[in-house]
This record gives C-alpha cells, structure tokens and sequence, in this order.
C-alpha cells in the first residue's frame, strides 16, 4: 500500500524530500523497493561526486532541463540562483559555471559534499528580494532567481573582486540591451545596493545603450 502511494506522490510531484514522504507515512522499505525497480531514484546532479541524500525523485526526473536547479532550491529553499548560473539561465552568458551559484543568508549551513553548489553568502536581506523573480517548474519545486537586470548588476558588482566577471557583466548587459532590457532597471537596481560599483555600472549601462543605438542607425 505504501508502495503504491509513494507511485502516486511522485506522479504528483517528481521530487521529494524524504522527510515530507515519512511525514505522508511512506516507510523506508517503501523507499528501497521504489529504487530497486527502478520507480525512483537518488538524485545527482551534473558534475556532483554522487547522490544528494535526503531526496527522492522520479525516474524520469532527471531529463528535466530544471531537474538541478531545482535540486539546489529543495536544498536551499531560501535561496536564490544568480551570478553566472543565472547569466546562463537567461541567454546572457555562455560560460558554464562549475557549480550552481546560489545567494543564501549568511547562516545558511554547509552543504553535503555531494551538492555541486556554490554558496554566495549575505547578510543584506534586500539581497535575497531584490530583483529576484519565482517561477513555477514541472518538477513540483519553485525557483528563485536573479532577474536579466538584477544578474547584470551582480556581475559587476562581483568583477569589483574578481576582474574576469567584469567582462561576463558587460557581456551580460550587451545581451540584456539587445534584447529589448530596461537599462533603467539595471541603474534602479545598481542604486538599491549603493556600493563602489554603482558608476560603473552607470556608465556601462549609458555605453551598451549607446552602441545599441548606433547600430540600428547605422
């Protein structure tokens, strides 16, 4: 019986965590020979060193193109994908990252070893509001991410530390103007944070619209 009602909560929703199944009365032998039939499985995700622990999913999860971005928000529901992930995510960047880089707050836990997560850690609350966006995934599990805007300005402010991700913000931000993005929104955004990177930020915005303009005249 708890075999077929552990069928039935992954039709309904392709992942879980154990503790949400026990929490429904799905017993761990249930669990065990969903996995040996091959009904579910431990997730992994791309470039991890094995499986996450503490979740199940559908066997046919993984094919899903948000299955590890949804892994890194069932383990940090609080979180909110950005930075280069986020570039990626939206059309703007074409470097993969070698993990998904997630903002958390600052006492957010170390993660198990397995999780290819990166871990952006904050102690400002608007970093966690601001300009970030939830949409719904086929996966049961929403995602919280930077906006175009918002991950523009991420970049940048992170190229003020780490000079390569200069070049990745201004890349993003001539994608962001190329497609039809609000460089207002970028400056609103660079204003709420008020850090050393906001004339920059300025500027660049100023240039790429520039650029833009002279093209199409052109």
């Amino acid at each position: 019986m708890s075999l077929s009602r552990l069928q039935s909560l992954l039709v309904e929703r392709p992942l879980w965590r154990t503790s949400e199944l026990a929490a429904k009365g799905i017993n761990s032998r249930s669990i065990k020979e969903a996995l040996d039939r091959g009904i579910a499985i431990r997730p992994e995700m791309l470039s991890s060193e094995g499986a996450i622990p503490g979740i199940l999913a559908n066997a046919d999860a993984d094919l899903d193109p948000d299955f590890d971005d949804a892994l890194a928000m069932m383990m940090l529901p609080q979180g909110v994908i950005a930075r280069h992930t986020a570039a990626l995510r939206h059309g703007m960047g074409d470097g993969m990252p070698r993990a998904i880089e997630v903002i958390v707050p600052h006492e957010v836990a170390h993660l198990p070893r397995q999780a290819n997560v990166k871990l952006l850690r904050t102690r400002r609350a608007e970093a966690l509001t601001e300009g970030v966006a939830t949409r719904a995934t086929a996966l049961g599990v929403d995602i919280r991410m930077t906006t175009p805007a918002r991950t523009v300005v991420d970049l940048f402010r992170s190229g003020h530390k780490v000079p390569g991700d200069v070049a990745a913000a201004n890349a993003a931000l001539a994608a962001y103007i190329a497609k039809g993005g609000a460089g207002g929104e970028v400056k609103r955004i660079a204003r709420h944070f008020e850090d050393v990177v906001l004339a920059t930020v300025e500027a660049a915005v100023d240039a790429a619209t520039e650029s833009l303009t002279k093209g199409y005249a052109a």
